[in-house]
């Protein structure tokens, strides 16, 4: 796939096997031919999401909130601080003992509770 013109961070330029192979195929070779038979334009490429990208400067103010036992802590803490680091307003919250989903699993605990709160203020802000 030398000559994908898949932007870095697609799935076939950075995954392997079968998955890849799929991306690369539907993307690549059946949009565009869909698309002219179709006698419609081919859909712009997509831009990485932002969690992804390198420059992070004029990227609009976020809310995030993970748990500490959530599978996506890590990144979602990366994520804060590079926004933080371009100068990009952020609100970030690590609610402690909870994983991932905790608001669908226990919405009554006051974790949940809280963080469910937390996300209509912010969103009530905007």
């Amino acid at each position: 796939m030398s000559s994908c013109a898949a932007p870095a961070g697609s799935p076939c330029r950075t995954g392997k096997g079968k998955v890849a192979a799929q991306y690369h195929i539907a993307r690549f070779r059946l949009v565009p031919h869909l698309a002219k038979a179709l006698s419609v334009p081919v859909p712009p490429l997509r831009k990485p999401d932002p969690a992804r990208v390198a420059d992070y400067a004029g990227l609009p103010p976020a809310y995030i909130d993970v748990g500490d036992l959530d599978i996506f802590r890590d990144e979602a803490i990366a994520y804060a601080q590079n926004l933080a680091r371009a100068g990009v307003p952020i609100e970030l919250h690590v609610h402690p003992g909870v994983p991932h989903g905790r608001e669908r699993f226990a919405p009554n605990s006051s974790s949940a509770r809280r963080a469910i709160a937390d996300r209509a203020r912010a969103i009530a802000s905007i």
